[in-house]
């Protein structure tokens, strides 16, 4: 029933738990696509000690993440694809409630659980677990862009099923680089076809924070913070509302799209690429916030002061 899309670089010392979280899942219909991506580190003689013949290996060189998933999808054989970081766990039981869930909702295509987020010195709970109010159930696309303005979006990569079928619909995840909102530009579109996405409020997955992303440091040999514009959620979302009749949810889809191109203008201010031209990619008629990033992003001596404030504190904004 699914075919679960792994895409793995320099994971050695994550990767046999989230393999292992694999296998031990109650629902056992799966195959895994890993997609070993350049790893310098001992990850494929990881890969190459399981004998499961469910594993599909793709050896694919050095390639994004956008590109590495879709490379994966490529080589599904089931018409349902859940995805899972390498550095991820899931509980045993995340596929079987996928399953239920696609079982009782035949006219959905896009379903998320809810996750836990670990790190070395804590574990929570992601924050739409707590303003969910239900067990389960379908979140209409005006509320999901509203969470998601409260910081608690009901999608993330390692919890999220789509149908086979709606992801080739709307062509995948973009590929090009530097590599940064690939993942949330096609949840922005899926979103829109579903007009929605069917969300089950019980954690089964677990987000890994202290770990290496594919888009770090070591990746892109010193790109982690370099920064495209207009960049793929701004595109997306571009895209989008060129069809949105509907003013308010106009307007939500906006302030969505802002939401993420300020934390993409706080990372090329931190690398040094920032060009002030770049603020034409942002809503400033959204609200306040917008129009004063607007004005404090066009002035040299602001951005400097700025800078200095997101490199002391270490932070990006969002």
């Amino acid at each position: 029933m699914f075919s679960i899309i792994c895409p793995v670089h320099n994971k050695e010392k994550e990767l046999k738990e989230t393999l292992d979280s694999v296998f031990a899942q109650e629902f056992q219909d799966f195959q895994l696509v890993l997609i070993e991506n350049a790893s310098i580190d001992n990850s494929l003689e990881v890969i190459q000690s399981y004998m499961d013949e469910r594993i599909h290996l793709i050896q694919a060189g050095k390639i994004g993440p956008g590109a590495a998933r879709n490379l994966g999808v490529k080589a599904a054989k089931y018409p349902w694809i859940a995805f899972l970081d390498a550095d991820d766990v899931w509980e045993k039981y995340h596929l079987q409630n996928l399953k239920k869930a696609i079982d009782s909702n035949p006219n959905k295509y896009f379903f998320s659980t809810a996750w836990e987020i670990w790190s070395s010195e804590e574990k929570r709970q992601a924050p739409i677990q707590a303003v969910f109010g239900k067990s389960e159930g379908f979140i209409p696309l005006s509320e999901v862009l509203n969470l998601n303005l409260l910081n608690s979006p009901p999608f993330w990569t390692s919890a999220i099923a789509v149908s086979k079928e709606a992801f080739d619909s709307v062509e995948g995840f973009p590929e090009s680089l530097p590599a940064h909102g690939e993942d949330v530009s096609l949840w922005a579109k899926l979103l829109d076809k579903q007009q929605g996405i069917y969300f089950i409020n019980k954690p089964s997955a677990k987000y890994r924070i202290d770990s290496e992303s594919m888009t770090s440091k070591s990746f892109f040999s010193g790109q982690v913070y370099q920064v495209s514009f207009p960049g793929h959620i701004f595109s997306a979302v571009k895209k989008i509302i060129e069809e949105v009749k509907d003013p308010t949810l106009e307007l939500l889809w906006k302030k969505f799209a802002n939401k993420y191109q300020f934390s993409a203008f706080s990372k090329a201010l931190i690398a040094g690429t920032f060009q002030k031209e770049d603020v034409q990619f942002l809503y400033p008629e959204t609200d306040l916030k917008s129009r004063s990033v607007q004005i404090l992003l066009r002035n040299s001596l602001l951005r400097g002061i700025f800078k200095s404030y997101l490199i002391k504190n270490q932070r990006f904004h969002g």
